[in-house]
């Protein structure tokens, strides 16, 4: 009865290890190129990283519009306002809004349309990705990170997930712990 208790846990373990290939289906429209802007109100990049950032966001815009913006709302939806910026300036076109909010010290990550039939499961995992450049204050790395990772959604490429591997790893070890604790007490009995 033990060892079928001890294989069933090892097979779990397996399971939740288990890491798919991304599976994104994005179609770009032909010769269609989309819009990028920046909406830096919280003043966090130089005109230079502005400039660089509008270079990065090119692999993106095949695919949809990019905003990058920055604001300071402190206690209001910052949510709600990062998918509203977008809505205002592109409707329901497919595109993205990378937003850093200073007031809520929040990061948002929304996307529209088609993209969002691609990004919605790697959403957190990039902002996840993203956020310890934010809080030292590398917020031109910051976005431009963001910017690569949606990239390579995109692209069906696969993005670091840290806290998976982390969790998986964490996973795997309850069936070795398991196993040492039956066999011990055999050895003990």
């Amino acid at each position: 009865m033990r060892k079928i208790f001890s294989v069933i846990l090892i097979l779990l373990s397996l399971l939740f290890c288990w890491t798919g290939n991304l599976e994104a289906a994005e179609q770009v429209q032909a010769g269609k190129m989309y819009k990028a802007i920046i909406l830096d109100e919280a003043n966090l990049l130089t005109p230079e990283e502005e400039q660089q950032l509008l270079q990065d966001v090119q692999p993106i815009l095949p695919y949809g519009n990019v905003i990058f913006s920055t604001v300071r709302l402190k206690g209001r939806n910052f949510e709600k306002h990062s998918e509203d910026t977008y809505y205002k300036h592109f409707g329901n076109e497919p595109g993205v809004n990378f937003q850093i909010d200073m007031g809520n010290r929040k990061l948002t990550l929304s996307s529209s349309t088609a993209m969002d039939d691609v990004l919605r499961s790697e959403r957190d995992t990039i902002v996840d990705n993203i956020y310890r450049m934010a809080t030292n204050k590398q917020y031109y790395a910051c976005a431009s990170e963001c910017f690569r990772e949606i990239k390579a959604v995109l692209h069906n490429e696969e993005i670091a997930h840290d806290m998976k591997y982390i969790t998986n790893g964490i996973f795997a070890l309850i069936p070795l712990v398991t196993f040492f604790a039956v066999t011990r007490e055999r050895a003990v009995a």
